[in-house]
């Protein structure tokens, strides 16, 4: 499932696709996007708690290898 996809299910705040994909809920928010200078992806996520910013990267990046 594309990430896109996924969290469009959990109503975002806002979708953004301009270098990459960010993606903004109330307490936390993501990019995902490739590198520009090697071969992989780069995630940023800020949150509310530290608890929140390790819970929705596990997801992300669960979510990101199974693609």
């Amino acid at each position: 499932m594309e990430i896109e996809q996924y969290y469009k299910k959990k109503n975002p705040q806002k979708i953004m696709r301009i270098d990459g994909i960010s993606i903004e809920f109330k307490d936390y928010w993501f990019n995902v996007r490739a590198s520009n200078t090697e071969p992989l992806l780069r995630v940023n996520l800020e949150a509310v708690s530290h608890r929140l910013m390790k819970e929705k990267t596990e997801e992300l990046t669960g979510l990101i290898m199974r693609q």
